[in-house]
């Protein structure tokens, strides 16, 4: 973006400013950075110190924020709630979909991923892995622990131990596929956690299950993909914080 900032300069006495400087200032408002990474390394050292009532514009996530004096806090309610992270986006004929990088960051300790599909290539598996910058983990780390039921009552029920990825849903071909994970824990070093609920239409099967699942590595993440076995998926994901 034209706006996007990557220092806070700190003016001294009898320095000339140029008009990009100025104008990086004038267009903005507020200093604008692409991601927390960006903001952090713009801020100290040489550049302008943190004070309490600073703000900043983070592109990745599309808020605007503040610094209280200890630590960095998104405008609005003070009290809870979910808080847009990233809006509705699209993918077509996708083998997999990765959120973008510092999609998951210290803002927000809990994160809800809504992912839906409305279309596979094939009959194919859907499994997730956690992302830091730009890589999946694929770790036998993966544990899950998951229930459900087809409209016939027949059981729907996953557990693996030790694996490579969670299995969101064992078989997936024409219909809806709709999931709606809470992400607990996913930057702090910590164990993370995944609970969720998931309703499928699998070629007139109807399906409804809870996803559980752990991450047994105190390990940070900042993003998550979704991958298929095999094929292509299209459909929608959007991400929103827990605000704290």
């Amino acid at each position: 973006m034209a706006n996007t900032q990557t220092t806070v300069p700190l003016f001294v006495a009898n320095q000339v400013l140029t008009a990009a400087q100025q104008n990086a200032s004038a267009g903005t408002g507020v200093p604008v950075f692409a991601t927390t990474v960006t903001r952090d390394a713009a801020f100290g050292g040489s550049n302008k110190a943190l004070a309490e009532g600073q703000l900043c514009y983070i592109e990745a996530s599309d808020i605007v924020q503040y610094y209280t004096g200890s630590a960095w806090a998104t405008v609005g309610p003070a009290s809870g709630g979910l808080a847009l992270v990233t809006a509705e986006t699209a993918f077509t004929t996708a083998a997999s979909v990765s959120l973008a990088a510092s999609t998951f960051t210290s803002t927000y300790r809990n994160y809800r991923v809504i992912f839906q599909l409305s279309a596979a290539s094939t009959t194919l598996t859907i499994t997730s892995r956690l992302r830091a910058s730009g890589t999946d983990s694929s770790s036998a780390l993966y544990n899950q622990m998951s229930t459900g039921l087809t409209q016939t009552a027949a059981a729907s029920n996953r557990a693996e131990s030790n694996a490579s990825s969670w299995t969101m849903q064992p078989t997936f071909t024409t219909g809806y596929w709709g999931l709606v994970l809470d992400v607990l824990n996913p930057v702090a070093a910590t164990v993370t956690q995944i609970q969720g609920q998931l309703t499928a239409d699998d070629a007139a099967t109807f399906v409804g299950r809870s996803v559980n699942g752990i991450y047994n590595a105190t390990t940070s993440y900042d993003a998550m993909s979704f991958i298929a076995s095999t094929g292509t998926i299209t459909g929608t994901y959007a991400v929103y914080g827990y605000s704290k």
